[in-house]
């Protein structure tokens, strides 16, 4: 998985402070993803999404990332499975243990950088 010719960085463990990845998994939150788009800095968004398969990804919503301070994001996380259990009942999302495994590619895993 590539932006911009490099390899996508995507975290299981959530830690956007540190590490700054693409994708990743909202530790806090049940297989809730966020693919961030963190360039203009003036205008970054946040895309909220569960996987329904290996490499399947369903976006329901974004917000610019300035409307997720504070409680944005929990007012966000609740929209967000408002939508999803309209759209998908009970069908659970997909779930897995590695990063590659959630793409379905090889993909550049901060949490395991040193």
């Amino acid at each position: 998985m590539f932006i911009l010719g490099f390899l996508m960085r995507v975290s299981l463990l959530g830690d956007p402070t540190a590490k700054k990845p693409d994708f990743e998994l909202l530790h806090t939150y049940d297989e809730i993803w966020m693919l961030c788009c963190r360039k203009p800095r003036s205008q970054q968004y946040r895309f909220f999404g569960r996987f329904t398969a290996e490499g399947e990804f369903v976006v329901l919503f974004g917000r610019t990332r300035k409307s997720l301070e504070g409680e944005g994001y929990n007012v966000a996380v609740q929209a967000f499975l408002e939508a999803w259990q309209h759209m998908f009942g009970n069908h659970d999302c997909y779930r897995a243990e590695t990063c590659e495994a959630y793409l379905g590619g090889v993909v550049n895993d901060v949490d395991e950088e040193q």
